[in-house]
């Protein structure tokens, strides 16, 4: 049982790491592109407030919340894999 538990927070934080460098990752690229979208736009103003509230969009985005999804698809394929495995 220990070493089952032992499996079980490794896998928790490896998928923590995971998670928090794919959040970071498409964070970034969408604030790039936020910032080449404003070159291209050759907008005046403060490009600032631009980044602030297209983050601000970002954050309310459905792409932010299906970065989530990283917790819940790897213990369910494992899961379906141990059931097909098991009891078919």
């Amino acid at each position: 049982m220990l070493a089952f538990l032992r499996l079980v927070l490794t896998f928790c934080a490896i998928l923590a790491i995971f998670y928090n460098a794919l959040a970071l990752y498409v964070r970034l690229r969408y604030h790039a592109a936020l910032k080449q979208r404003w070159r291209e736009l050759g907008a005046s103003g403060d490009p600032g407030t631009f980044l602030r509230e297209g983050m601000k969009r970002y954050d309310r985005s459905i792409r932010r919340k299906l970065i989530h999804l990283v917790y819940v698809l790897p213990p369910s394929v494992i899961l379906l894999i141990v059931y097909v495995i098991n009891f078919m």
